[in-house]
C-alpha cells in the first residue's frame, strides 16, 4: 500500500537536480549514448541550460567492441564524478557494471532514451499530462514506433521468463 514516487534520469524527474548539483559543485560529467549527431545537440543544449557544467567526454552510444573498450578505459583515465548512460534496456545497465567492474568508483545513472530524446524535441518531451497520469510508456509507442515490440511483447515474456525462474527456484529474491 506504499506509494511508490517514480525516479527515472529525465527533465521530469531527477536530471535537472543532478545537472544542478554537479554545475554548483564543480564536479564532472562524461556522457554515453545516442547517435554521435543526437549525442552533439544533447551537449549542445545542456551547455545552454547548465553553462557551467563540466563536461569531461562523451561518446555516442552505438560502439562496437573495440568502441566500447574504449570509451570505458577513456572513462577510467578522466574518472568523472558522474557517467550518465542511453544506450538502452539492457545495454545501458551493462556498460556501467562492466566499467564498476574496471574500477570505476563514481556515480552512474542509466537515462534510457533521455539524450535522443531531448536532442528531437524541441520542448518538453512529455506534456504535462502524460506525465500526470504516468502514461509516458503510451506516449513513447506514439512517439517512437520502435518501442511497441518492447512494450507488448519483450517485457512480458521477460516478466514470464522471471516469473518463472523464481517459482522453479532457480532465482531468489531479496527486496531488503
Amino acid at each position: 500500500k506504499a506509494k511508490v514516487k517514480r525516479c527515472s534520469f529525465d527533465f521530469g524527474s531527477i536530471a535537472t537536480n543532478v545537472f544542478q548539483h554537479l554545475e554548483q559543485s564543480k564536479q564532472t560529467l562524461f556522457v554515453v549514448g545516442a547517435k554521435e549527431e543526437e549525442l552533439l545537440i544533447f551537449l549542445s543544449k545542456i551547455k545552454d541550460k547548465y553553462p557551467s557544467l563540466i563536461v569531461i567526454g562523451y561518446s555516442n552510444g552505438y560502439m562496437n567492441d573495440e568502441e566500447r573498450e574504449n570509451a570505458i578505459e577513456k572513462i577510467l583515465t578522466q574518472s568523472p564524478t558522474v557517467v550518465l548512460v542511453g544506450m538502452g534496456a539492457g545495454l545501458q545497465e551493462r556498460f556501467l557494471l562492466d566499467l564498476q567492474c574496471k574500477g570505476f568508483n563514481g556515480t552512474g545513472f542509466t537515462c534510457g532514451g533521455f539524450i535522443r530524446q531531448e536532442a528531437t524535441s524541441t520542448s518538453d518531451y512529455y506534456p504535462y499530462y502524460v506525465n500526470r497520469l504516468n502514461l509516458r510508456f503510451l506516449y513513447r509507442m506514439y512517439k517512437e514506433p520502435h518501442t511497441i515490440n518492447r512494450y507488448l511483447f519483450n517485457y512480458p515474456l521477460n516478466l514470464m521468463t522471471f516469473l518463472s525462474l523464481y517459482f522453479n527456484k532457480e532465482i531468489t529474491l531479496s527486496l531488503s
